[in-house]
């Protein structure tokens, strides 16, 4: 393989996890154009396979084709366009793919774990966040334990404070970006909400599913 490759202790390999242009897209519900317009912003990559005649073949592996499916859903929610979702989910990309992972570490099938039930929140546009209650992080720390997605979650309370929109550009919340991003979340008047961990069991029974 070229190019990216994910792994989480096997668990992601249980199952299928490459899948053609046309898979991809049925996945993740991104029309083909747009999963090649997300490579290029930059928000998923796509990985080159070897084919047996010679050359190679692109293939998504399956955390971006989650990272595709979380944008779908919140563009479809916020009525926002995929360069303009893209921009706003830039941030949370390593979190969304550490929360996928350790859903995916879960002993059986994801199905059977309702008890993992992350959320991506995004305020006004302006504030990206996480949201996951006491037991989905403690599943998060226990899967990922020490690793930089799981740094990457800098969780205060259920919340953790991913991304805030400075002027046109997006930053992500350090300790000079923190006041103005707890100020956003406190005089906020709405904000979009997807639901991660149905996302996920959804995906990847789906995944399972695709070539049988």
């Amino acid at each position: 393989m070229r190019g990216r490759t994910w792994f989480s202790a096997g668990a992601i390999n249980r199952h299928l996890v490459y899948f053609n242009d046309d898979e991809a897209s049925d996945l993740s519900e991104v029309p083909k154009p747009s999963l090649r317009l997300l490579q290029a912003q930059g928000l998923v990559t796509a990985t080159q396979a070897p084919m047996s005649g010679g050359g190679f073949k692109r293939v998504w592996h399956l955390p971006e084709v989650v990272a595709a499916s979380i944008l779908e859903n919140f563009k479809r929610a916020s009525g926002t366009d995929y360069r303009t979702a893209a921009a706003i989910l830039q941030n949370c990309s390593l979190a969304t793919r550490a929360l996928f992972a350790a859903s995916c570490s879960l002993t059986g099938e994801v199905t059977e774990t309702p008890i993992f039930a992350p959320s991506l929140l995004v305020v006004e546009n302006a504030l990206v966040a996480i949201r996951a209650d006491a037991t989905t992080r403690d599943i998060l720390s226990r899967a990922l334990d020490k690793t930089a997605a799981v740094k990457a979650l800098k969780f205060d309370c259920d919340l953790a404070l991913i991304a805030i929109k400075d002027g046109d550009a997006w930053e992500p919340i350090t300790a000079r970006t923190l006041r103005a991003a707890n100020k956003k979340l406190l005089s906020a008047r709405f904000s979009t909400s997807v639901h991660l961990g149905n996302l996920f069991r959804d995906l990847e029974v789906k995944s399972t599913e695709i070539r049988t």
